[in-house]
C-alpha cells in the first residue's frame, strides 16, 4: 500500500500516470510539468510564496550559496535508516531533488502550497512525486514515513508525529540567532537577534544537533535576491531597501542548526 490518503475523504489513493484516485473515486489529474494539485476540491488554503520569491529563491539557490547547508543536511541523513522520505515546504524541489539523488534507492515525495514553485520543482525531477497540498493536513497515510525534513518551513509536529513511523526521524534546519546578521544590520539600525534554536523538540528525542556556518560574498544581484527570499523585504523600510540596492557588495553569514529527532514509541501502559 501506498502512503497517499485522499484530502477530501482520507480513504487510501491510488497512483498513476494520469494522477491519482482514492477508494471514493475522488479523481486528481497530474499537470503537465509533474506534479499533482491535491488542492483543487478541497477546503484547503490555497496559497503559498509570491512569484518574485520564488525567482530569486531559484536565482540565489542556484548559484550553491546554500551548498554547503546542502552538503551537511546530507551527510546527517547517511546517519538514519530509511526509505520512504518526505519534505515539508519543498518549495521548487532545490533541497528534495539533491537528497533524492543522493539517495536513489529511496522514495521521497514533496509537499508545498505553491504551485509556482511546484511547477518548477516538477521540471526538475522524474524521480520526486511533488504534491500540491498543505502541510498542516497532509495527504499522507498515518505512520507511513520513515524520515521528514523541515528546511525553513512552519512547524506542524502534530502532523509530523502522525505520519512519522514508530522511530521515524524528523530533521529540521533552524535558522541560528546570528543568521543574516549583516543583512540585518544593514537594513535596521537597532537589529534584533533570531531566536535561539532549540535542542529539543516535544515528543520527540533528540538525536543529534550540528550547526553549520559560513560567509558568503554577494554581489549586488545576489544580495538582492537573498532579500526577496526574506520577511524584511516587506517589512524594511523604503529607506533602507533604497540603501541597499545600492551596495555593490556584502559580506553576509549564513547560519543554521540541523535538529535530527526521532519520533518517541509509546510503551503500553
Amino acid at each position: 500500500m501506498g502512503i497517499l490518503r485522499c484530502p477530501v475523504c482520507k480513504n487510501v489513493m491510488i497512483e498513476n500516470e494520469h494522477g491519482m484516485v482514492c477508494l471514493k473515486n475522488h479523481r486528481f489529474d497530474r499537470a503537465s510539468s509533474g506534479y499533482v494539485n491535491l488542492t483543487i476540491g478541497s477546503k484547503q488554503r490555497k496559497s503559498g510564496d509570491e512569484k518574485a520569491m520564488i525567482i530569486a529563491r531559484s536565482e540565489f539557490l542556484g548559484k550553491g550559496y546554500y551548498r554547503p547547508l546542502l552538503e551537511a543536511l546530507i551527510h546527517r541523513i547517511r546517519q538514519i535508516p530509511f526509505n520512504i522520505g518526505l519534505d515539508l515546504g519543498c518549495g521548487e524541489g532545490y533541497y528534495t531533488q539533491s537528497v533524492a539523488e543522493a539517495f536513489p534507492e529511496s522514495s521521497w515525495t514533496g509537499v508545498d502550497l505553491s504551485v509556482d514553485a511546484l511547477k518548477k520543482a516538477g521540471k526538475r525531477s522524474q524521480n520526486v512525486r511533488y504534491l500540491a497540498a498543505s502541510i498542516r493536513d497532509l495527504p499522507i497515510q498515518d505512520e507511513s514515513v520513515d524520515l521528514t525534513l523541515n528546511i525553513f518551513a512552519p512547524l506542524f509536529l502534530d502532523e509530523i508525529t502522525r505520519v512519522l513511523r514508530p522511530g521515524g526521524f524528523a530533521l529540521f534546519v533552524l535558522p541560528n540567532e546570528d543568521h543574516l546578521l549583516e543583512l540585518k544590520e544593514a537594513l535596521y539600525p537597532v537589529v534584533r537577534l533570531n531566536p535561539a534554536a532549540p535542542e529539543v523538540i516535544e515528543g520527540f528525542e533528540t538525536i543529534s544537533v550540528d550547526d553549520v556556518s559560513f560567509v558568503m560574498d554577494l554581489s549586488n544581484q545576489d544580495l538582492l535576491h537573498l532579500l526577496q527570499m526574506t520577511p524584511y523585504v516587506h517589512k524594511s523600510p523604503k529607506e533602507s531597501l533604497d540603501r541597499l540596492k545600492t551596495l555593490d557588495s556584502l559580506h553576509v553569514r549564513a547560519s543554521f542548526r540541523i535538529l535530527c529527532v526521532t519520533k518517541i514509541v509509546k510503551k503500553d501502559a
